[in-house]
């Protein structure tokens, strides 16, 4: 089993219902904003949060289809600018 198995296997064993998956998925999607954030800093990237009709944005991309959904938008641009 490789790594991504046994993270998601270990993580599996957690979930018991729906809103413990939406928790989990909740907490990685932070993480990954996070992480964006810190490595745009190092890149001299800027990052704003853009409001915006999630539901709309998830229509337009279909990702329900792909059972996704859209969490957080924002627009990066040059700091340098």
């Amino acid at each position: 089993m490789d790594r991504r198995e046994d993270y998601l296997d270990h993580y599996a064993q957690k979930i018991n219902s729906n809103a413990d998956i939406i928790n989990w998925s909740e907490k990685i999607a932070n993480l990954s904003i996070g992480i964006a954030t810190c490595i745009s800093e190092d890149l001299d990237l800027c990052i704003e949060y853009i409001e915006a009709n999630l539901g709309e944005i998830d229509n337009l991309f279909r990702f329900s289809d792909q059972n996704l959904k859209a969490y957080q938008l924002f627009e990066v641009y040059s700091c340098t600018y």
